[in-house]
């Protein structure tokens, strides 16, 4: 049975607009134009639910027609297609208020799926309107009710990012993995050169086989990175996660550009979560630490740990000496996409992944910052109840 609800093709192509509108006829009512000046005219005089929009076309770019529906009506729930796309197109058309994108050539079940979830969002955005209206409900309030777990493309572009920080940290691990190579190298001719029959082999030997480790100690780290995260929960040690994590970035160079301070509290209680978010939590924000020390002189890490003052919560906090924060940023730094980086260190997505996965561990995240002095973030995390007993006293490490 056919929907009432309209769907508008934008597409200056005619098979791809065709293969649309085959697709979702049977469904929903749809109208199809060939340009993104028609799209604009069109929604102006008819009602619309949803546009499938291509980002390519003569006339008006596609991201400014996203961008002009939004504006006059964000009610209008817009898909993205397109057979040129990139991580960088599809962070600029969500950042642009689009719902998904999807890659051509595209198949059925793909676009079925979109475009229905994307009607029940029209259909969510009204009755949100509404309920603000006449409630006095704020829509903080509404979406936090009917708020949709994370989508297949979140879920991607999560992932999408530990690829972008991976590609940051690619030119490193090779410079790192080449100079022990070259060790390596330089042990093994002189072993050559120098045995002739002598039994000396243990001294060169045992130096390949240690930076050997050193080797396959970074490339197990990185194949651990690069996998998608499972949630695994387990009692923790967090004072043993940060220091894999500045090890890690130590090993790939990444913390070299200034001194690190450690301020640890002795038997700090164990909380319960996961080893694998939690580690990419603070290497986020070692890594933005290291992005916002590069052109200041005076360039300190400074990493530490106590219990909150009513002993339920770990507090990690991790402050650098760099370029801060403007405060008008403040309250939008963990928004998904938000980013004051060249495009090359990130998408935005950074900080977000960060107050999403501490917020899976029941904790909470906070931030202060001065510009030109630096930032100061504060990770909160409940205890594990079932380890109680501790005692808690300061100590210093470097």
């Amino acid at each position: 049975m056919k929907e009432e609800a309209s769907v508008l093709i934008v597409d200056d192509e005619l098979g791809p607009r065709e293969s649309l509108r085959m697709i979702l006829k049977p469904i929903f009512n749809i109208h199809t134009v060939e340009n993104g000046e028609e799209a604009l005219r069109f929604i102006r005089q008819e009602p619309v639910n949803l546009v499938t929009l291509d980002l390519r076309m003569p006339g008006i770019p596609g991201i400014e027609v996203l961008k002009e529906i939004k504006g006059y009506n964000p009610d209008i729930e817009v898909i993205v297609l397109t057979g040129y796309g990139s991580l960088n197109t599809a962070v600029e058309a969500l950042r642009y208020g689009a719902l998904d994108y999807l890659n051509k050539p595209f198949n059925i079940p793909q676009v079925e799926e979109a475009v229905k979830k994307g009607i029940k969002r029209h259909k969510i955005n009204i009755l949100s309107r509404i309920l603000t209206q006449t409630l006095n409900i704020s829509n903080e309030e509404i979406q936090g009710v009917i708020k949709m777990g994370h989508t297949q493309l979140e879920d991607q572009l999560l992932y999408a990012e530990k690829l972008t920080i991976l590609g940051q940290l690619t030119p490193k691990i090779a410079h790192e993995i080449n100079n022990h190579l070259q060790i390596i190298y330089g042990m093994a001719q002189q072993g050559l050169m120098k045995t002739k029959g002598e039994y000396v082999f243990n001294k060169y030997f045992e130096g390949i086989f240690t930076e050997a480790e050193k080797i396959d100690h970074i490339a197990q780290e990185l194949m651990k990175y690069g996998k998608l995260p499972e949630c695994k929960e387990d009692k923790i040690n967090v004072q043993k996660i940060l220091d894999n994590s500045l090890n890690l970035l130590r090993d790939f160079g990444e913390t070299k550009r200034f001194q690190v301070h450690r301020f640890y509290r002795e038997a700090l209680p164990l909380i319960r979560g996961d080893k694998s978010l939690l580690e990419q939590v603070f290497i986020n924000i070692i890594i933005n630490a290291s992005h916002a020390v590069e052109k200041t002189t005076n360039k300190k890490l400074i990493v530490e740990t106590d219990l909150s003052s009513d002993g339920q919560s770990v507090e990690v906090t991790i402050s650098d000496t760099g370029c801060g924060i403007k405060e008008e940023n403040l309250e939008k730094i963990f928004a998904p996409f938000f980013t004051t980086k060249e495009t090359e260190k990130g998408k935005g997505l950074g900080l977000s992944i960060v107050k999403t996965f501490v917020e899976k561990h029941q904790g909470r995240i906070e931030v202060k910052s001065k510009l030109d002095k630096g930032t100061s973030f504060k990770v909160i995390l409940p205890i594990d109840l079932d380890n109680s007993n501790y005692s808690a006293t300061k100590t210093l490490r470097h």
